[in-house]
């Protein structure tokens, strides 16, 4: 990738844990090192039961003094009823902080951009930004926590653009025709998309050359546009019933 881009992870949520306990409230209950994290770093952590199962994974940071939980937006109520269970005489407040967004930031130069070291969980802030580096892995690029309100001028503003070609596309062909074919229909798209990619340039720059002009060329691709957003729009969007259907594993006979 040649641009550093972000998405607003709309799946995401954020759990607020403060007051005076907090650290050694959750330093008990989650299965990485709490005491780790400070305004300069960020971990990743799990919430187990007493067997070691897995229950819930979110990213822990510190951002105006309390510690945020960056996790799964549609689980967030239950991770906050576990955690509440062990309160108990803890000086601490749990609570949900639906003012705040999660953006995932990546592409070349993603934590130059945000002057972050490539180190896993590297965190500062930036005004009320709070960023820091994937804790698994550097290569994943970094995230941000910062107000629902303007996040996308914000993180334009930090030279981010917004990044969403590589996600839709498969989105869409699992929303129109479900997961039984997906690998299919995903790989003969992803041959026209590559195919398109690599002879468009060379097709503008050839027109340029001739006519000196881009317009044909724009107003070609605005026609091809316009004919795939017509295409799109035409395409059956799978009913609950038959996007569950086709998730559920086939049994295959003895």
């Amino acid at each position: 990738m040649s641009e550093a881009l972000f998405i607003l992870a709309d799946d995401r949520g954020v759990l607020r844990i403060s007051g005076p306990d907090a650290r050694s409230f959750l330093q008990g209950l989650v299965s990485n090192d709490v005491t780790r994290v400070t305004a300069e770093h960020a971990i990743y952590a799990a919430l187990l039961t007493p067997q070691g199962k897995f229950l819930h994974d979110f990213f822990i940071l510190e951002r105006d003094g309390a510690l945020c939980l960056d996790g799964e937006a549609a689980r967030l109520a239950d991770l906050q009823r576990r955690l509440s269970l062990y309160k108990l005489r803890s000086k601490v407040t749990i609570a949900p902080a639906p003012e705040l967004a999660v953006a995932l930031l990546y592409g070349d130069g993603a934590t130059a951009r945000l002057d972050l070291p490539l180190e896993p969980g590297a965190a500062k802030a930036i005004g009320d930004t709070t960023v820091f580096v994937d804790p698994r892995l550097a290569e994943l690029g970094a995230r941000a926590v910062l107000p629902r309100d303007g996040a996308a001028a914000v993180l334009a503003g930090l030279g981010f653009a917004a990044g969403a070609i590589a996600v839709q596309m498969p989105l869409m062909i699992i929303e129109s025709l479900g997961m039984k074919s997906f690998g299919s229909f995903y790989g003969i798209t992803s041959i026209f998309f590559t195919a398109g990619a690599a002879v468009s340039p060379v097709i503008t720059g050839r027109v340029f050359d001739q006519t000196g002009s881009y317009s044909v060329v724009i107003a070609t691709f605005a026609v091809m546009f316009m004919a795939c957003a017509f295409a799109i729009s035409g395409c059956r969007t799978l009913g609950r019933e038959q996007v569950q259907f086709s998730l559920q594993p086939r049994e295959v006979a003895a």
